[in-house]
């Protein structure tokens, strides 16, 4: 039986919803509208994906206790050299990420200069790591605050839009892509993915 002491709270959970939504969520309603309607199908192999995902670490959680996350889980299963590899393929991953969504967070239009552009990501991902040098409470205060405030335009579009939905016009844009159908999923699945 888990202890009242090991229950995640709020704050935790805010911060894995800020991470997941991330700036995908924002820019998906554009990157979607190339492919289609049919986008909804990438949209339900996603979600039973993640939840595969999640209930395979739930499952690993139990297995084993070492701290570490998928580290810990390939090295006890597959020794240290899996155990490196895992944790490096991991950082590159965040590197990568981190990157990805500095270029995305600051892609306005008054920023197309090259310089401009590459200082403003330094400047924010210098920022966001200074955040976290002075703490786990300071990140998860800022993480509530964001993803607190992020969550009101998503859920005014998901709450409103219905009064703007058409189901012919759902429908007569169910693959603009040019694609095929898998490919139109496929290609999908990379932004939902993200």
């Amino acid at each position: 039986m888990v202890s009242e002491s090991n229950k995640i709270g709020l704050l935790p959970i805010l911060m894995v919803a800020g991470n997941m939504m991330g700036s995908g969520v924002f820019m998906l309603p554009a990157n979607l509208a190339g492919i289609g309607s049919i986008a909804i199908i990438g949209w339900l192999i996603t979600v039973v994906g993640a939840i595969a995902l999640g209930l395979v670490f739930a499952k690993l959680t139990e297995v084993t206790t070492a701290a570490g996350g998928p580290y810990a889980y390939a090295r006890k299963a597959f020794g240290d050299y899996m155990g490196y590899q895992t944790n490096l393929v991991y950082w590159l991953a965040n590197v990568i990420g981190n990157v990805g969504l500095a270029v995305a967070g600051l892609g306005y239009p008054a920023l197309r200069d090259p310089l401009v552009m590459a200082l403003a990501q330094i400047a924010v991902i210098w920022f966001f790591t200074y955040a976290n040098i002075l703490g786990p409470r300071v990140v998860g205060r800022m993480q509530g605050i964001t993803t607190t405030v992020a969550l009101f335009p998503i859920v005014g579009v998901a709450l409103l839009g219905w009064f703007w939905f058409n189901p012919e016009t759902y429908m007569e844009g169910w693959n603009v892509s040019g694609e095929s159908s898998l490919t139109a999923v496929g290609m999908t699945l990379n932004f939902t993915l993200w």
